[in-house]
């Protein structure tokens, strides 16, 4: 991006498109049942899909643990 003033009116209205459309909530997102795929269960010991509740469940040592591993 140079110091061109038009710079300055393309990222506004980039702003305005971004955040025209209210956030989702993360409920209906991030405990989707199609969203269960954060990290490879296999790589993890787990036999299967692991739900983000159980994520919550085992606690953020665990996650971050699993994180580092990717």
């Amino acid at each position: 991006m140079g110091r061109d003033i038009a710079d300055l009116t393309r990222v506004g209205k980039e702003l305005a498109a971004i955040s025209a459309t209210p956030t989702p909530d993360p409920k209906d997102w991030v405990f989707s049942p199609v969203n269960n795929r954060l990290i490879n269960p296999h790589d993890h010991g787990d036999t299967g899909n692991v739900t983000p509740e159980e994520w919550v469940n085992r606690g953020m040592g665990r996650l971050q643990a699993a994180l580092s591993g990717l």
